[in-house]
């Protein structure tokens, strides 16, 4: 009998421990993915770490690791590492708040392009097939990070109205600072540029066209005809045009691209039509610069790029 006491007396001594032993642990994470989000953007508005870890009810330390991208931004939950690394991956999210912020919003297809042109950048190994993210990774990487969430393009691009008086003297104080000893540009109205783009669609399907009644109606297709076309326009502050570039969806360009060209046109080709990386920079150095120097401009000068959405994320 005394042994079979002694059995039961330490069997409830061991059940007791499991259960404290749970209840350590649930106190280990407590706060919420809300707190937590909140916490951050308190913190990122001037609210000391050790305040905001009072307020919301956070440790100190996690809410430390998190600024530092040494953790992900989420609860506390214990898991294996996910492929990026959470120092990458807190740079993403940066990034995504950032250009929403500033009235130009990342779509999905976008932000899974610019990871893989990170990652063969980087030369990393990874599960994803050609490089690119899958759906799997995307959704995970949103639960991971719940500050981002996917909202109508409509609604995001209000922000653009939120920008504020504050908002403009930064960016001013911002382009003075860049310029350090070089201010002198900004008195001269042929050496500061803008850059903008846009997509021009040729033979868009089932559109409505005006043609003549009670004959049949085709869609002709030239040599240069290829869905979409991306040209750049390069505008200064005095009012002149330097040469565009036109982007054609062509792997290799058909001699008419060429000869039916405006004299001076920059022409380049891609895959899909849109800017690259390439042609940019054929453009910036073999068209914009002969331009420099036959209109005898000054440098160095300043470029503002109004939209790199494409030439951000593609190969």
């Amino acid at each position: 009998m005394p042994k079979r006491r002694c059995d039961i007396s330490v069997k409830k001594k061991q059940k007791s421990t499991t259960k404290e032993n749970q209840q350590q642990k649930k106190k280990l994470f407590l706060y919420s993915p809300t707190k937590v989000r909140e916490a951050l953007v308190a913190i990122q508005n001037g609210t000391p770490v050790s305040t905001a870890s009072k307020i919301y009810q956070v440790p100190r330390t996690t809410l430390r690791h998190k600024i530092r991208g040494e953790a992900p931004v989420t609860t506390g939950h214990v898991g294996r590492e996910s492929v990026l690394g959470s120092r990458v991956e807190a740079i993403l999210v940066d990034w995504l708040l950032e250009t929403c912020r500033m009235g130009f919003p990342i779509t999905k297809n976008v932000l899974l392009n610019s990871v893989k042109k990170f990652v063969e950048t980087e030369h990393l190994e990874t599960p994803f097939t050609n490089n690119t993210p899958g759906r799997k990774w995307f959704e995970n990487f949103m639960k991971r990070h719940p500050a981002l969430s996917m909202k109508k393009a409509e609604y995001l691009s209000k922000t653009r109205a939120a920008v504020t008086e504050q908002y403009i003297r930064n960016w001013f104080s911002e382009v003075q600072i860049l310029l350090k000893d070089n201010l002198e540009v900004l008195e001269d109205p042929q050496r500061v540029f803008n850059m903008d783009e846009t997509a021009v669609y040729l033979a868009p399907k089932g559109g409505l066209v005006i043609a003549e009644k009670g004959k049949p109606t085709y869609d002709v297709f030239t040599s240069c005809d290829k869905e979409n076309i991306t040209t750049l326009f390069t505008v200064n502050a005095a009012g002149e045009i330097a040469p565009p570039l036109t982007v054609f969806k062509y792997e290799r360009l058909p001699q008419a691209c060429l000869t039916k060209a405006p004299p001076g046109w920059g022409i380049g080709k891609s895959e899909n039509g849109w800017m690259t990386y390439t042609a940019f920079y054929e453009y910036f150095a073999n068209v914009f610069n002969k331009y420099l120097q036959d209109e005898n401009i000054k440098k160095p000068i300043i470029v503002f790029l109004m939209d790199t959405y494409h030439i951000c994320h593609t190969a």
